[in-house]
C-alpha cells in the first residue's frame, strides 16, 4: 500500500514521514503538487505509476504559514478540489483531507475567513463524489509531540520549560476554556489505518479528556516536583472564544483511544 502526503514540511507531514507506520510513503509540498498538477493526466500518471492507494492532504493553516490569508484561502479551496477531480476517476484510491476542528466552528469561521473556503471546498467535493464514498475530512484538535510542534503550541512547551526550571508562572484566565490535545503519534496511527474509517465524510479525533491551562500547569508541577509557583489572574476582557464544535461529526475517539495529555505528562513522555 502506497500513500501520498501533500504538505511534507508541516509538523504533521514531518511526523508522518518519521513515524514508520506506513509501508510506502511519498511526500510532497504544495510547490511540487503544482508541478505534478500541470495537467490532470500528469497527476493521474503519478498516482498510477507509484500505486498510490491513499492521498492525504494536510490543510494549510494561516497561523503557521508564510502565505497571506487570501493565498491560503485559494490554496485550501482549489487544491483539495483539483486533487479530488483526479482521485474520483480512480476507484482504488482514497482521499483524506486533514484540518483543524475549529474549521467546523461558526464563530471561528467568521474571525478567520480562510476557514470558510475550506468548508466550501468540502461541500463541493461531496457534490462531485460519483463513485462509492472514498473521501473523509478529518478534523483534529490541538496537536503536540516533538519539538516540531513548538510553532503550533509554543505556550504549552513554554509552560513545561518554565515549571521544570522552577520559575514562576502567571496565567490569565487559566481556569477557563478547556483545551483538547492530541499526541501526533496517535494521529499517525489513525491515518496509517485509514481504510477502516474512510467511508464517512466527516470524522473527528479528540482525546477523551480536556484540560484548562491551570490544570495542565498543575500537572507539570506535580510531575517535576519543583518549587514553581502558579498564579491565575481573572481578566474578563481577555477570554478565549474558541470552542470545539464536534456536532455532526463521527467521532473516532472510541476506536483509537488517544492518550490524554495528563497521562503523557505523568509518564515522562511529554515533548
Amino acid at each position: 500500500m502506497s500513500t501520498l502526503v501533500v504538505g511534507k514540511y508541516s509538523s504533521i507531514g514531518l511526523s508522518l514521514l518519521n513515524c514508520g507506520m506506513f509501508e510506502n510513503l511519498f511526500a510532497i509540498d504544495r510547490h511540487e503538487l503544482e508541478a505534478l498538477m500541470v495537467s490532470k493526466t500528469n497527476f493521474r500518471g503519478f498516482l498510477e505509476k507509484n500505486k498510490i492507494e491513499t492521498v492525504i492532504y494536510l490543510m494549510v493553516d494561516r497561523s503557521t504559514s508564510d502565505s497571506n490569508s487570501e493565498e491560503v484561502s485559494t490554496i485550501n479551496y482549489s487544491y483539495p478540489i483539483q486533487i479530488w477531480e483526479v482521485v474520483n476517476e480512480l476507484p482504488g484510491v482514497n482521499y483524506i483531507w486533514v484540518g483543524s476542528i475549529f474549521a467546523n466552528d461558526k464563530s471561528m469561521v467568521e474571525v478567520h475567513p480562510y476557514l470558510a473556503t475550506q468548508n466550501l471546498a468540502h461541500s463541493k467535493i461531496i457534490e462531485m463524489n460519483t463513485i462509492q464514498l472514498r473521501y473523509s475530512r478529518l478534523y483534529l484538535s490541538q496537536l503536540y509531540g516533538t519539538q516540531d510542534f513548538l510553532k503550533h503550541q509554543p505556550f504549552l512547551y513554554m509552560l513545561n520549560d518554565t515549571i521544570k526550571s522552577g520559575n514562576k508562572v502567571e496565567l490569565i484566565n487559566g481556569h477557563e476554556t478547556k483545551r483538547n490535545f492530541l499526541n501526533v503519534r496517535d494521529v499517525c496511527r489513525l491515518l496509517a489505518d485509514s481504510r477502516s474509517w474512510i467511508s464517512n465524510p466527516n470524522v473527528s479525533l479528540l482525546a477523551e479528556l480536556s484540560f484548562t491551562w491551570l490544570e495542565i500547569a498543575q500537572q507539570f508541577k506535580s510531575f517535576y516536583e519543583t518549587n514553581s509557583t502558579i498564579t491565575n489572574v481573572v481578566d474578563p476582557s481577555k477570554r478565549d472564544s474558541r470552542i470545539y464544535v464536534n456536532d455532526n461529526l463521527m467521532s473516532l475517539t472510541e476506536f483509537y483511544r488517544p492518550q490524554n495529555l495528563n497521562a503523557v505528562i505523568m509518564s515522562g513522555d511529554f515533548g
